[in-house]
Formats: structure tokens, C-alpha cells, sequence
């Protein structure tokens, strides 16, 4: 099949579809904008991080590589202090009310470290072991929520996982007394956030079909989960409630018509996944690496070498602000051409400020009051 080819293939195999919907256009509440670089800069040179939370005072502290680092000062000279070492590459965090901080590691399970400094690890669930936590959440009874993005893949593998349409993905109930680990629900396609809605529901961001689903957790047989928000124009990841209503979504990668051709077209998709390099397929990425041997869809991404703002990218910054319902309101962008991309943590100390991470790019960032008025 020649590249020359694909225009007219969009038209016909894309734009005729009639059992799939359209990609959500970023119109409306969607609306383009730079507001995630109109953030304050907190820290620029982080390496490998993957999420944010707040301490009692209003501090971030970001998991980055086998450390939970608390940061401060300003931003040309961040104060960067080790919180604590962890046994692997941390992913996501939660503190638990009683003053546990709960750490996700990257292929075994999560960290409990108590208040006094003493731990303790839980690497296996009532149907096997946890190899890919990517969030975790507080139910109102002290019980823990965790996502589990895939049993087959770890945290690092997420693009292999999306291009072999995995579905391996589950939510996890930790009763905090006890120690057990319950699945609630499998088959998953990627759920890489979650929150609690009330004491019998929690929301869930499935990645790979692009929606935020509303789980039963009350044990009911007869309830299944309900799409709440679907066909998002991006990748979904980590949910965070905002004080006094409302929700803050982060999207870590638009959804783009090449990538979604390709995820169809199984023939051409199994040949890319046996002879190109990862680096190199086309799929989405936390950040681009501007290499001229990346796909560039026929000049729509680059133009005289340089990025276009509007082009459909591989890597792209995105938040989304939701009201109580989980419908969309706002959003905040970083552009094609932006270099804070591939966002994976969000945290917001109260309804006027918001932390943002950019695990694309290594940076966290901060939005006061005015940006997030705007």
C-alpha cells in the first residue's frame, strides 16, 4: 500500500464508517488554547516522572524514577528534597487519611509507607499479580481504589498495549484493614484513572476506548458500567475532584485519524509492530522527538521544518475541567508545537490553584487563579 494512497482511503474507510462515531472534534468546551503554557513553572528538569499529589501545606510532591521528591522554591532554582526511596520506578501516589502514602511500582504492586516510616508491599490480587497500578483513589470508608492498566504489560509498555488493543485492564478494591485485594472488574481497555462518585459508584478513565465509565461497586449483579462521557478526542488518564464540585481530567495524547486508520488496518498494523522499531511506529507518545524519521502524515504535522500549532500531533498537552456530572467545560492545551506534553498527574490543593505534570517533558507546572479563570 503507498502512502500516496492514504488521503483517499481516509475518505473512504474513515469518513464512511457508520458504526463508529467521528473523533470529537476541539470545538466548544474542547477549544484550542495555551493555557497549560501560560502556567507558572514549577520545575523543568524532572526525569521520568508520572504523578503529582499535594501535602497538608500545599506542596507537590511527584514521583519521579525510584523517588517521591517534595518540591519547592522557584523555578529557575527548584528545591528538590527526596521524601522517600521506593523498591522500583514510582507511578502513581495517594495519601490515605490515616497519613499512609500509597506508591504504585512499576510491575509490583504498590508501597504502603506508614506514618512512622515502617512499609509494607501488596503485589498480588484475588485474580493475580499487580503489574501495572497506574491510579489510585480513597473511597469514603478508608478502602482503597486502584486501576490496573494491564496484566499482560507493565506502566512502560502502555503504546505496545494500545497497538494489540489490550483489554487485559482491571479495577481493584484494597480493603485497608484486611490487605485483600478484590477485582471488581476486568476487561478493561487501559484504566489509567479513578475516583469515587458515591458510596456505591466510582468513575473510571478507560484509555484505549477513549470514556470515563461509572463502575457499580455495591456488589449488584444486574448493574453494569455505564458510559458517562464518551468519544473523547483524546487518551484519558488520571481524575481528580476539585473542592467544592467538579472534576479535573487529565488527557496525556490526542486520538489522531492516522493512528486510528492504522489500529484498523490489521495487516499493515502487524507488519509495523514486527519490523519498525517502537520508537518509530505510528502511535501516539508522550512527547515527540522531532527526528525526521518520524511518520509525518504527508507535511499535516510539520511545515519548513517547522510545527504546525493546529497540526493532528503524536504527543500533545491536555486538561479538561468537568462539572459535577462529568460533562466537559473548559479545557487547557498545550499545543502541537508546545513542549509540555503528556500529561499523567494533576493535583489541585484547592478550586483556585492546579498542578500539572508533564510527564512528556519532565515538567510541572502550576495554574493560580488567574490562568484557570481564563
Amino acid at each position: 500500500m503507498s502512502i500516496f494512497n492514504l488521503p483517499e482511503i481516509f475518505r473512504t474507510h474513515i469518513m464512511g464508517e457508520k458504526d463508529e462515531p467521528e473523533i470529537r472534534t476541539l470545538d466548544g468546551p474542547w477549544k484550542q488554547n495555551e493555557l497549560i503554557g501560560d502556567c507558572a513553572m514549577v520545575d523543568r528538569t524532572l526525569e521520568h516522572p508520572d504523578d503529582v499529589i499535594v501535602d497538608e501545606y500545599g506542596k507537590p510532591w511527584v514521583s519521579a524514577g525510584d523517588r517521591i521528591y517534595r518540591i519547592g522554591g522557584s523555578w529557575f532554582s527548584p528545591v528538590r528534597s527526596t521524601v522517600h526511596k521506593v523498591g522500583g520506578r514510582a507511578g502513581a501516589m495517594c495519601r490515605h487519611p490515616d497519613g499512609s502514602l500509597i506508591v504504585a511500582i512499576a510491575g509490583n504492586g504498590i508501597e504502603i509507607i506508614a506514618p512512622d516510616g515502617s512499609r509494607n508491599a501488596l503485589v498480588n490480587s484475588d485474580t493475580g499479580p499487580m503489574k501495572c497500578i497506574t491510579a489510585i483513589a480513597i473511597g469514603r470508608d478508608g478502602n482503597v481504589y486502584l486501576t490496573d492498566g494491564s496484566t499482560k504489560f507493565g506502566p512502560e509498555q502502555w503504546v505496545e498495549d494500545l497497538m494489540r488493543s489490550g483489554e487485559t485492564g482491571r479495577l481493584l478494591k484494597l480493603y485497608w484493614a484486611t490487605g485483600a485485594v478484590k477485582t471488581l472488574r476486568d476487561k478493561l481497555a487501559w484504566p489509567f484513572g479513578v475516583c469515587e462518585i458515591d458510596d456505591s459508584s466510582v468513575m473510571v478513565s478507560e484509555s484505549w476506548k477513549h470514556r470515563l465509565l461509572a463502575v457499580d461497586v455495591s456488589g449488584s449483579e444486574r448493574t453494569g458500567p455505564k458510559v458517562v462521557l464518551g468519544n473523547l478526542p483524546g487518551y484519558p488518564s488520571r481524575i481528580q475532584p476539585i473542592e467544592g464540585g467538579g472534576y479535573w481530567l487529565a488527557l496525556f495524547a490526542l486520538r489522531n485519524p492516522l493512528i486510528e486508520f492504522v489500529l484498523r488496518e490489521k495487516e499493515f498494523l502487524k507488519e509495523m509492530l514486527e519490523t519498525v522499531p517502537p520508537r518509530y511506529w505510528v502511535a501516539p507518545a508522550m512527547a515527540t522527538s522531532d527526528d525526521y524519521r518520524e511518520a509525518l502524515q504527508l507535511g499535516a504535522i510539520k511545515q519548513v521544518g517547522m510545527k504546525k500549532p493546529f497540526s493532528p500531533p503524536y504527543s500533545y498537552g491536555l486538561v479538561a475541567k468537568l462539572d459535577r456530572h462529568f460533562q466537559p467545560v473548559k479545557s487547557m492545551h498545550s499545543r502541537a508545537d508546545g513542549k509540555r506534553h503528556g500529561i499523567t498527574g494533576i493535583a489541585s490543593p484547592n478550586k483556585h490553584s492546579l498542578f500539572i505534570l508533564s510527564a512528556g517533558n519532565g515538567k510541572l507546572v502550576h495554574a493560580d487563579e488567574e490562568v484557570l479563570s481564563k
